[in-house]
């Protein structure tokens, strides 16, 4: 037993550090949002945000190492043994992506222009206090609404779609930096950061349920992430493994229902 929990442990570490989670939370975010905007999901954005996100999120991972030694041990542990496979595979992913952009009509590729250069610049960008949760929530929203919007003729519900997709990111971007107390998180109480991860939340959620029928499926994406946070605990893994999964098991089930 002890070691089919090592092996399932090890699983999810692979998960988790190597940002196929975040690959994931991505996937399923992009391809819920056009559903609900009523947008046929395209294999190239859905693919486009997916493997781009692996790329920002490892080239910070990587790029930042020594730094993230003090606040996430256990996953730069992880990166450091592995670093060559995480440097190929980013760079692979990143061919990918760019491969992807010529399918994409200007003002998506514009777009993720933008993106890239923020996420390239996070390593310093986040150093700014109130101003890391807003630019990454900005960063979220751009990839996995507005991608399929500017992707599309005519995208429905966007400010719907917009709104409860928006809140649990940005609730989630909050909860992130609470254990490390980083970002404007630093100049807030424990209790407070939580009970206002949580507010967004439930805003999210009242507007999935008052917002069009279409949206509704939506709501599991705010209701995960408010289950996630009630629960909150200030550990390297549950931040990575459920914060950033409650986005995840939304989005798959909002697609699926």
């Amino acid at each position: 037993m002890e070691n089919l929990s090592e092996k399932i442990r090890q699983f999810f570490d692979l998960l988790i550090f190597s940002s196929i989670w975040i690959l994931g939370v991505a996937g399923a975010l992009s391809w819920a949002a056009s559903l609900a905007m009523e947008i046929e999901p395209s294999f190239f954005v859905v693919g486009i945000a997916m493997l781009g996100s692996l790329v920002i999120y490892n080239l910070d991972r990587l790029w930042d190492l020594n730094r993230d030694r003090l606040s996430s041990p256990d996953r730069s542990t992880f990166i450091t043994r592995h670093f060559a496979l995480l440097f190929y595979v980013t760079v692979i992913a990143g061919a990918c992506s760019f491969g992807l952009l010529f399918f994409l009509p200007l003002k998506a590729i514009l777009l993720l222009v933008v993106v890239f250069i923020v996420g390239v610049g996070h390593p310093y960008l986040k150093r700014f206090l109130f101003f890391k949760e807003a630019y990454i929530t900005l960063t979220w929203v751009s990839v996995v609404v507005f991608l399929p919007a500017f992707s599309s003729v005519k995208p429905a519900h966007l400010g719907w779609v917009l709104t409860v997709i928006g809140l649990p990111i940005f609730a989630n971007i909050i909860a992130s930096n609470i254990r490390d107390a980083e970002a404007g998180v630093s100049l807030l109480s424990r209790e407070f950061t939580l009970y206002f991860t949580r507010l967004l939340a439930i805003v999210g959620i009242i507007c999935g349920v008052l917002g069009p029928e279409v949206v509704f499926s939506l709501t599991a994406v705010p209701l995960a992430t408010l289950l996630s946070l009630i629960w909150f605990r200030d550990d390297e893994r549950y931040g990575l493994l459920f914060i950033d999964g409650s986005l995840l098991v939304g989005g798959l089930i909002a697609v699926l229902f």
